[in-house]
């Protein structure tokens, strides 16, 4: 039976669809030169706005999120129309706050699989969680691309989630101590909200996509990187990098 329920996934991964199409991938193209001159990664000083500077990276991932998760929605929705539940692959990732948060709902197919048959049986979270989520997280920059700098790109993005892991320990070691300074620190920190939280998701989102930096163009992402930081410092103080 077609309802409007069954119809909405289908609907919103057209939509998506459509607007990685009809807008990303001009902009793209015309713009950074992403499929022929590459402009972005090869002669980022040639990109003469730095707003458009700062945010190439996030335009290229935005628009891969808009095509994947779009035909994943159709694929779903077509799954529904059927009488199927196809898992849900995306589920919100630009809302997430941490590292952790965001690989839960990014890809989660993928996710899921590696997690139960690669960082499982390695230990988990039982011994080596570190050493476990890194080759986790090396194996899934291998999935997607056999390269060195897909790899590179697995290994920081496992020891962000490290990192995300041993944070969370930590400022719970810290509410078990309620009487210590680090704990009214945190507790006048929280007190702020949303800032902490706006902080946090910031932090988040950056992470994740600037490590594309290593995945999307190499060595052309330090170039990137400079181009970056030499307007930065030119603008604040007036010097030439």
């Amino acid at each position: 039976k077609v309802t409007p329920g069954n119809t909405w996934t289908l609907e919103w991964g057209i939509a998506k669809s459509v607007v990685a199409t009809w807008y990303f991938r001009p902009l793209l193209r015309d713009v950074y030169g992403v499929g022929t001159t590459e402009v972005f990664w090869q002669h980022p000083e040639q990109i003469q706005s730095f707003v458009l500077l700062y945010c190439g990276v996030f335009f290229m991932i935005f628009w891969l999120y808009l095509e994947f998760s779009g035909y994943c929605d159709i694929s779903a929705g077509i799954a529904r129309l059927l009488g199927y539940r196809q898992i849900e692959n995306f589920r919100l990732p630009w809302m997430a706050t941490n590292m952790r948060d965001l690989w839960r709902r990014w890809h989660i197919s993928l996710s899921e699989i590696l997690r139960d048959y690669i960082y499982i049986p390695l230990g988990g979270n039982r011994r080596h969680p570190t050493f476990n989520i890194c080759v986790t997280f090396v194996l899934i920059g291998l999935w997607h691309a056999l390269t060195p700098r897909a790899a590179v790109w697995g290994l920081l993005i496992g020891l962000f989630v490290a990192l995300n892991q041993h944070w969370t320990r930590w400022m719970k070691r810290i509410d078990e101590q309620p009487a210590s300074r680090l704990a009214a620190v945190r507790r006048a920190w929280l007190r702020l909200q949303p800032l902490p939280r706006l902080c946090a998701w910031l932090a988040t989102q950056h992470a994740f996509v600037f490590a594309l930096f290593f995945f999307f163009g190499g060595s052309g992402g330090l170039r990137v990187t400079r181009e970056i930081l030499r307007r930065v410092v030119r603008a604040v103080c007036g010097l030439e990098m």
